[in-house]
């Protein structure tokens, strides 16, 4: 590698141009006024969509409501519709009375009887001594009201309602309600053989005791249900 060399007293000087000097330029901070005035367009923008914000979830709420309400009324509806049309004869109410529990004499051993209800909150139906629940924990069901319209033992037929409800959990809570009604006609052509000779459902003081066929013989069952 060359050394470079340089005499006795040369002064060295510094590089043409020398160090040049960078300008940046001034930043300036929100002034008071600016800082209030945008504190001022956020409060009123605040205080215009906050309710429209409450609004819409309040609504979209209410719709999932009443979709529950429909959904769970409109099932229990066609279940109801579809045992009664199935069975062989209308055990209870009598023939032009009302009750608040439907008994239904089902040719099927494993079914026979059907007994529908309403339960804390809830429509119940047991078959032979199989509990099921009709409707979900999200409502409340009340009312359950049956009527035997049938005209003779030929033309057998019921009809029956109850509501539905559920309450919305809002700043303010709404109760949403609704009664729901149908009817059916028992399959005319059934031969009735349900039957084995067991002693009719009752229904008093909120138990329901009924009777199932086993082997010949007639066996007690109970459970509660919301009766008279």
């Amino acid at each position: 590698m060359q050394q470079l060399s340089f005499p006795i007293g040369t002064r060295l000087r510094p590089p043409s141009g020398g160090l040049r000097r960078v300008c940046l330029p001034d930043r300036q901070g929100f002034t008071l006024v600016e800082l209030l005035l945008f504190l001022a367009i956020f409060s009123i923008v605040a205080v215009v969509m906050l309710p429209m914000l409450y609004a819409t979830v309040e609504t979209r709420m209410r719709q999932q409501t009443i979709e529950l309400v429909e959904d769970n009324a409109n099932q229990a509806l066609q279940q109801i519709e579809r045992r009664i049309r199935n069975a062989e004869r209308i055990i209870a109410p009598a023939m032009g009375s009302t009750g608040s529990v439907l008994v239904l004499q089902m040719a099927s051993g494993s079914l026979n009887p059907t007994i529908i209800g309403a339960q804390t909150g809830a429509l119940l139906v047991i078959e032979y001594d199989l509990r099921r629940t009709l409707t979900s924990s999200q409502v409340a069901i009340s009312k359950f009201i049956v009527r035997n319209t049938s005209s003779d033992d030929d033309a057998p037929s019921a009809s029956f309602s109850f509501t539905v409800s559920r309450t919305i959990r809002l700043q303010m809570p709404h109760t949403y309600t609704r009664l729901f009604e149908a009817a059916a006609t028992l399959h005319p052509a059934d031969d009735p053989q349900g039957d084995c000779g067991c002693s009719a459902a009752s229904c008093s003081d909120g138990v329901v005791t009924w009777y199932v066929c086993s082997g010949g013989t007639c066996s007690e069952r109970e459970d509660d249900m919301a009766c008279p």
